[in-house]
C-alpha cells in the first residue's frame, strides 16, 4: 500500500484545525491565510549544514529554522538527481508514474518536459486562492508550454536550464540565462545566488497583500564551484582553497535566506509562513579529479547523488511555523518526503488533496497529534536500475553496479555497512514484494537511448516498463 490509503482523512482534519487560528493571526493583515515558503536547494548534502552537525560550514540563518521549527533526520526526496527529485516535489506525484525519472539524455533536452497532464504545486495553490511564484532553477523543460508561467505560477524570475555559471550572461540562449518568463530577459549584473533572491524579494513585495506561495529553488550549491570574495573570505578558517569556495557558495545561500526572512519579519509575515527548506538530492560523492568534487559531506550516509544509498536520497528536510503550532527546536526521526508537500500546503491553504496524492499532511506528525510508527512511512524509489523500498525502519535495496541486494536496518545502522539479508530474508521478500506491487504502475523512463532502457529493463523486468 502507498502511504496516503492509511491515512488519507489527516489532511482535512488539519484544515480543520488549522483556519481559526490562521485568521485570527493575521487579522491585521488583512489576510485570510498564511503564506508558504519552500526552499528547494541543489546537491545540498545530509551533513552541510550546522543544525545537521557540519563542522566547517557555517549556516547561521538557516540553522535558525530549526531553532524555530522541527528539523526531520529521515526526510528523503523521490530521486537522488535533480530533474525528476523536481518533478517528484512540484507534482506531488512519483514520477516513474508518468516517465520523469532520469533526467533526459542530451539528445532530448529542447524537447522534454514535465508532463502537461498533471497539476503542479502552483496550479493547486492558485486555485486555493494563492499568488504563486517560483524563483531559481526549473530544470522540467525549455519549451514555451512547460515555462513556469505557464505551469500554475503567477511570477518567475530564474533559469530555465540546470546547471549554469553564477556569474552574470548577458548573452547566449534564452534557457541559459535568467529569465521572468518565454522572451523576457533580466539584466544579470551580479552574483547568481544574490540575483534570485532579488526576484524572492520582488514577489513578495508585489504580491505582500495576497496570500502567497513561493518556491525558492536556488541552484546552490551545484556546480561550478563559484562564489563571491567576501563569501570566500569568511570561510578563512577552512584549509583546502577548493573547499573554502565551496563554503562560500554555502555562506552565499544562507545569507540569501537570511534576506528573505528579513523580508518576512519586515512585512509582519514571517511567525505566520510556514516555511520549509529542503535539498533536491544529496551531495555528488566521487574523485576530485574526475568532477572536481570538494569532499561533500552526506555523512554518516552511504553514497551520494545518483544512487539509492541514504545518502543520495535522504536530505535536510526543515519545517518552521511559528504561529502553527509546530514546536520550536524539535527533532522528528520518522520518514517525511518531497511528496508530503503538496498535501500539507494544501491543507494549510483549507484545501483538500486529491484522492490520488501519495504523500499526506504532515503537520499533525510533527506536532505529535498522530503518529506513524507502522504506517505512513512506505516510501519508493526507481532510478537507473536500481531499486529500493523503505517500510519502517528497514529498507530493500537493489545495486546494480554492484549486483548486490542489501537489507538494512536504518535504525541501528543508518551508514547502511550490515547487509541483514541472509539474517532476515523474509524480511527483505516482503519489501522486494511491495517495491514489485508499486512497479506494476510506472512506466518507461522517457528521453532514454534504448541501450539505457535495456539495462533498466534487465534491472526492473517488463513490469513498469511499458
Amino acid at each position: 500500500m502507498e502511504r496516503r490509503e492509511f491515512i488519507k482523512t489527516a489532511a482535512i482534519t488539519a484544515a480543520a484545525s488549522v483556519l481559526p487560528l490562521t485568521h485570527n493571526t493575521m487579522a491585521a493583515n488583512n489576510r485570510s491565510k498564511p503564506n508558504m515558503v519552500v526552499f528547494f536547494v541543489d546537491d545540498m548534502g545530509y551533513g552541510e549544514l550546522g543544525c545537521y552537525g557540519s563542522k566547517d560550514l557555517r549556516t547561521p540563518f538557516i540553522d535558525t529554522l530549526a531553532e524555530n521549527g522541527v528539523r526531520c533526520t529521515s526526510g528523503y526526496v523521490t530521486a537522488p538527481s535533480c530533474g525528476p527529485s523536481r518533478a517528484g516535489i512540484l507534482t506531488g506525484q512519483y514520477q516513474q508514474r508518468f516517465g520523469y525519472e532520469i533526467n533526459p539524455d542530451k539528445q532530448f533536452r529542447d524537447t522534454f518536459g514535465l508532463d502537461l497532464n498533471y497539476q503542479t504545486i502552483g496550479d493547486r495553490m492558485k486555485a486555493a486562492g494563492y499568488k504563486t511564484g517560483a524563483i531559481g532553477k526549473w530544470d522540467l523543460g525549455r519549451g514555451v508550454d512547460h515555462n513556469p508561467i505557464n505551469r500554475g505560477f503567477d511570477f518567475y524570475y530564474g533559469h530555465i536550464v540546470g546547471a549554469r555559471n553564477y556569474w552574470p550572461m548577458q548573452k547566449g540562449p534564452e534557457s541559459m540565462v535568467v529569465s521572468r518568463g518565454p522572451g523576457e530577459m533580466v539584466k544579470e549584473t551580479k552574483y547568481l545566488t544574490y540575483q534570485l533572491t532579488d526576484g524572492a524579494l520582488e514577489f513578495i513585495d508585489k504580491y505582500k497583500d495576497d496570500p502567497f506561495f513561493l518556491y525558492v529553488a536556488y541552484n546552490a550549491p551545484h556546480v561550478p564551484f563559484h562564489a563571491p570574495d567576501e563569501a570566500i573570505a569568511r570561510n578563512r578558517h577552512i584549509k583546502s582553497e577548493k573547499r573554502r569556495t565551496y563554503a562560500g557558495m554555502i555562506t552565499a545561500l544562507d545569507d540569501s535566506v537570511g534576506r528573505i526572512l528579513e523580508k518576512l519579519r519586515d512585512l509582519g509575515f514571517e511567525e505566520e509562513t510556514m516555511i520549509l527548506f529542503i535539498s533536491d538530492n544529496g551531495s555528488p560523492v566521487g574523485p576530485p579529479t574526475t568532477r572536481g568534487y570538494v569532499d561533500e559531506n552526506n555523512l554518516p550516509l552511504r553514497g551520494g547523488k545518483g544512487g539509492l544509498y541514504e545518502g543520495g536520497i535522504r536530505v535536510p528536510f526543515i519545517v518552521q511555523w511559528k504561529t502553527g503550532g509546530l514546536p520550536r527546536g524539535k527533532t522528528y526521526d520518522r520518514p517525511v518526503s518531497v511528496l508530503d508537500v503538496m498535501p500539507t500546503a494544501l491543507a494549510v491553504a483549507g484545501a483538500e488533496p486529491p484522492s490520488n496524492l501519495p504523500g499526506v499532511d504532515i503537520l499533525p506528525y510533527l506536532k505529535g497529534k498522530k503518529t506513524n510508527e507502522d504506517v505512513a512511512n512506505v516510501l519508493y524509489w526507481r532510478y537507473k536500475g536500481y531499486c529500493a523500498v523503505r517500510k519502517g525502519d528497514f529498507k530493500w535495496v537493489s545495486d546494480p553496479k554492484t549486483q548486490v541486494t542489501g537489507l538494512f536496518n536504518l535504525a541501528t545502522d543508518v551508514g547502511e555497512q550490515k547487509n541483514l539479508i541472509e539474517e532476515n530474508p523474509e524480511k527483505a521478500a516482503e519489501l522486494q514484494a511491495l517495491w514489485r506491487q508499486w512497479n506494476k504502475k510506472n512506466k518507461a523512463p522517457l528521453w532514454q537511448p534504448q541501450n539505457s532502457l535495456n539495462m533498466m529493463r534487465k534491472a526492473y523486468g517488463n513490469e513498469g516498463m511499458n
